[in-house]
């Protein structure tokens, strides 16, 4: 059906062009006569005439194809509390991607969506199908709460989506046709990070431990799935959650230098910081070391954050700050998966629902 639509689409855009053309041709002809009446006048061959028409008309029918041709395109919906540094090169891997495919990225950006409606809008605006829109890619904000509106976009529109980053159904079952999520498993990371924190602290052979998580109001299964993990490693561990980091580097260094200074006035200690995005790492790290600086002591404290930046990849191979760790998204794979899934369904294949891509521990081991 979507192709039949097209066919039509396509036959009425040569139709209108063609017409156009007859009238730029019929114009130029009356136009001619009216500056040069005895030009037109002049014994002309009537085969002459027939062949020289059709090949005009057909000339601007060519020059108006090709000055009404569109490149191909795909967008990208980015709809989360704040930018990022990995969410960034995600983009550019994007753009890289379909690039290589001759198909250019479009990007759609909703700022400080914390409730998950400003994107709605964004979308009501790409319902409309082009002709040169081989599919889009959504990264969604709270998508728990706007789930009838993303399966009724995903249904209305003729290309496929493709989902990034945040997992937007539960169940695989739910995802209409023609969509599909390429991502990281948010509670795989979290439970790699716990299993990193529970080695650490049993190397600092610390007997009753107390764990700050630092996250957001999103990739809730990175820090539940994290403290699951973290209180059947250790059943003594005491853990803190703490939601106000918004994912960016200041909002973290404000609540974390709050926190520290709290537990200082209560002479209690923390040994381990988990940030579900590099960008709070850094902002606890910026806190943790204002506090040492202090007078704090808190050179054991461990910092482990996810993503896997480049800023924060040295900071732990220069081995001389409290962030130890990180778990790695890999954009570059995201991206080539999410592009290779979109043109696959595209061209016809089914949804494969949600294609999960393997995170690693930076560094290993």
């Amino acid at each position: 059906m979507d192709g039949i639509r097209r066919r039509r689409r396509a036959i009425a855009h040569d139709l209108t062009v063609s017409l156009a053309a007859a009238a730029i041709v019929a114009a130029a002809t009356k136009l001619l006569s009216m500056i040069a009446p005895g030009l037109l006048t002049w014994p002309v061959p009537r085969w002459l005439v027939a062949a020289a028409l059709p090949g005009t008309a057909a000339a601007f029918f060519l020059l108006g194809r090709r000055l009404n041709r569109h490149p191909p395109q795909a967008f990208v919906v980015i709809s989360v509390p704040t930018w990022s540094r990995w969410i960034a090169d995600l983009v550019r891997q994007l753009a890289d991607t379909l690039g290589s495919n001759n198909i250019d990225l479009v990007l759609k950006y909703v700022p400080y969506d914390y409730s998950g409606r400003n994107q709605l809008r964004k979308l009501d605006s790409l319902r409309k199908t082009r002709s040169h829109t081989v599919g889009g890619f959504i990264i969604a904000a709270q998508p728990q709460h706007v789930l009838p509106e993303l399966v009724e976009f995903c249904t209305s529109t003729e290309y496929p989506i493709v989902f990034l980053d945040v997992l937007p159904f539960a169940d695989r079952r739910d995802y209409p046709a023609r969509s599909a999520f390429v991502g990281c498993d948010a509670r795989k990371i979290g439970e790699q990070a716990a299993e990193w924190v529970a080695r650490d602290l049993r190397r600092q052979a610390v007997v009753d431990p107390h764990v700050l998580v630092m996250t957001g109001d999103a990739q809730h299964g990175r820090h539940e799935r994290f403290t699951e993990v973290l209180w059947r490693l250790i059943p003594a561990v005491t853990i803190d959650v703490i939601e106000s980091g918004q994912f960016t580097r200041d909002r973290a260094y404000e609540s974390a230098t709050s926190y520290l200074r709290t537990r200082r006035r209560h002479g209690a200690a923390v040994h381990a910081v988990f940030c579900t995005n590099d960008e709070m790492a850094l902002g606890v790290l910026d806190a943790v070391q204002a506090r040492i600086a202090a007078g704090d002591d808190l050179t054991e404290l461990a910092v482990i954050g996810v993503d896997g930046i480049a800023e924060v990849r040295a900071l732990i191979n220069a081995d001389n700050t409290q962030l130890r760790a990180t778990i790695v998204q890999d954009a570059n794979r995201i991206a080539q998966t999410g592009v290779d899934i979109l043109l696959r369904m595209r061209g016809g294949a089914p949804s494969p629902g949600p294609v999960l891509i393997p995170t690693e521990l930076y560094p290993a081991g």
